[in-house]
């Protein structure tokens, strides 16, 4: 069999209105990645975990379906996209990819293959923020979202590539984000980029090394040039996972903006 890939977390982007003089404090949580069962393959694999920030919640991405002769484990999970279905050859219900839980947040992963041939099997995609999963080849990762917000077009939330059992080549991951799957025994599956919130990748029947998706992130963009407000760029920031906050120093004013992770204010700002 060959393992789904995995969908990535949940995109959101939003502008929020902040009154002149008001002391902010705001508390945020970076979501880890999901990690797959790298020891029994017995076990469904686990989701993203959630990323928190301004009252909102960007899910974390569902695990792709696992390379193993057991229908309840074959089908990706729902999440902030869906994982893909594992390819297999030995199942009585359809391998299908999980859902989008908040559709605006992400896409569906797409549904394994099932074929009696040993290397033509291949996972369905992880879904990605920007597409779904297979939309840009069988296998492949959903697209991720293209944003500027860093001063330059960066792309976020790819989908996990899906394991085959290929001989030559293998699937990629959304928008070269997103985990590229594994082979049958030549290829071994790719880590997504770090701290985009992407899925990680699928493997082949030979080379069961699945890989972890991807640290999701917070970007806050301030805005600091409207009359009487000022932004001190003393920032607390940190993009430790799930949580755990690591202050690393002071947040860079690049122009006329403030680019940082985590963040704890108490500054009089515009618009966050």
């Amino acid at each position: 069999n060959s393992g789904g890939g995995c969908g990535a977390g949940g995109y959101i982007r939003r502008t929020i209105k902040i009154e002149p003089n008001q002391t902010l404090q705001y508390n945020a949580k970076v979501g880890a990645g999901g990690v797959p069962d790298m020891t029994t393959n017995t076990t469904v694999n686990s989701n993203g975990k959630d990323t928190t920030a301004f009252g909102l919640t960007a899910l974390g991405g569902g695990s792709g379906g696992l390379s193993k002769y057991d229908d309840s484990l074959l089908i990706g999970r729902a999440g902030g996209s869906g994982g893909g279905g594992a390819g297999t050859w030995n199942t009585s219900s359809s391998v299908i990819g999980g859902r989008a839980t908040d559709p605006t947040q992400g896409n569906v992963g797409e549904t394994g293959y099932i074929d009696a041939n040993t290397y033509s099997r291949i996972g369905g995609g992880g879904g990605g923020a920007g597409g779904s999963g297979g939309l840009t080849g069988k296998g492949f990762g959903g697209l991720g979202i293209a944003d500027n917000i860093m001063g330059e077009i960066k792309y976020y939330a790819g989908g996990g590539g899906a394991g085959s059992n290929y001989t030559s080549g293998n699937t990629v991951g959304g928008s070269n984000i997103g985990g590229n799957g594994g082979n049958y025994n030549s290829i071994s599956p790719t880590n997504p980029v770090q701290n985009t919130g992407s899925g990680g990748a699928g493997c082949g029947e030979q080379l069961r090394f699945p890989t972890s998706g991807a640290d999701g992130i917070i970007i806050i963009r301030v805005n600091k040039t409207t009359t009487g407000v000022t932004v001190n760029d003393h920032v607390k920031l940190g993009i430790n996972s799930d949580g755990n906050f690591g202050n690393i120093g002071k947040a860079s004013i690049l122009n006329k903006w403030s680019l940082v992770g985590n963040v704890t204010y108490a500054e009089d700002v515009d618009t966050l």
